[in-house]
Order: structure tokens, then C-alpha cells, then sequence
């Protein structure tokens, strides 16, 4: 596991979680005044740390590109947290007793009418499956992070060659001169 794979991996990691969380996670048949009507509850609506878990994922896939060593432990530690908080937000829905599941739909949604059976649609369980997915990875990436090799540096100056073309020893010459040593020495 590299660190550039690893990078790429959380990005879709918190792209998919951020899909799936804009999607419909719970369905249900809704009485109302105007009759029977179908209302579908978002990620967002029901748990909207899931879309802000996205966000940290996506932003600590990017960030592992430019990190090194410490810095890689400290973005994928978290990256970790951010799952962690994805994990239990859509893991109290499937924990919690029906009565509450039924009044966080109804809050997230239209507030009146009877609520006839809730049906958990199949996004929840792909963003709760990528989201474990995406601990064990960050987990995996702060115990890993020091083995992976150290980005290369652009302006690192022990890769930086000094040159030795004869107008730069002109150049040091004078630059000698001005600070009072003798060049010829």
C-alpha cells in the first residue's frame, strides 16, 4: 500500500460516500390531507454528518498527496475520526428503536400524517459498508505512513546541483570581495 494509492482510494472512498448520502436512504407510504403519498428521506436530511464525513475524506485524499511522514499519520488519524463519525451516524438509524427511526423521518420530512411501514433503501447499507471500508483503511494508513517514501521536494537544495560554469565563480568572486575576503585565496 502506497501512499499514492492510498490517497486515491480515500477520494472515491468519499466520493461514493458522498453519493450515496444525497441519495434516498429511507422510503415510506406518508397519510396525509391529500391523501397517501410516497415520501423518500435523503442521507443528508437523516444524518447529515455523513455528507460532511464525505467532504473530510475527500479533502484528506488530496491532502496525503503533498503530506509526509507525521503529516500522512496526522491526515489519515482524521480520516479515521471522519469515518468513525460517518460509522455511527447511519449505524444509530439501524440500532435505534423503530418509534425514533419513524420520528426522524417524519422530522426530516413532512412532520403531518400517519407513517405507514419505513423500508430502508439500499444506499444506506453501500454508504455504511464504503464508510467501514474507509476506517480500515486510515487506520491501516497511520500505521503504514512511515514506510511510504518522502514526496519528492521541487526546491529541496540537496537535489539543487551547484554550477560550475565559469561566470558564477565571477559572480562568487566579487560577492567575496564585497565581504572584505580575498578571492585569489
Amino acid at each position: 500500500m502506497t501512499r499514492r494509492a492510498t490517497a486515491f482510494v480515500l477520494i472515491g472512498l468519499g466520493v461514493i460516500i458522498g453519493m450515496t448520502s444525497i441519495t434516498g436512504w429511507i422510503r415510506a407510504d406518508v397519510t396525509s390531507i391529500k391523501g397517501v403519498t410516497q415520501v423518500v428521506a435523503t442521507g443528508l436530511q437523516i444524518a447529515p454528518l455523513a455528507g460532511a464525513g464525505a467532504l473530510v475524506l475527500l479533502a484528506a485524499g488530496f491532502a496525503l498527496f503533498f503530506a509526509h511522514t507525521w503529516g500522512s499519520r496526522v491526515i489519515c488519524g482524521v480520516a479515521a475520526l471522519a469515518s468513525l463519525a460517518v460509522i455511527v451516524s447511519m449505524g444509530r438509524l439501524f440500532l435505534a428503536d423503530p418509534e425514533r427511526v419513524r420520528d426522524v423521518f417524519l422530522s426530516a420530512t413532512s412532520g403531518t400524517g400517519d407513517v405507514a411501514e419505513l423500508v430502508t433503501m439500499p444506499a444506506i447499507w453501500v454508504g455504511l459498508t464504503v464508510s467501514i471500508l474507509a476506517f480500515t483503511l486510515s487506520i491501516a494508513g497511520v500505521f503504514f505512513a512511515g514506510r511510504w517514501k518522502r514526496p519528492p521536494q521541487r526546491f529541496d537544495p540537496a537535489r539543487q546541483s551547484i554550477p560550475t560554469d565559469s561566470r558564477m565563480r565571477a559572480i562568487d568572486d566579487w560577492d567575496a570581495l564585497e565581504h572584505g575576503a580575498d578571492p585569489t585565496e
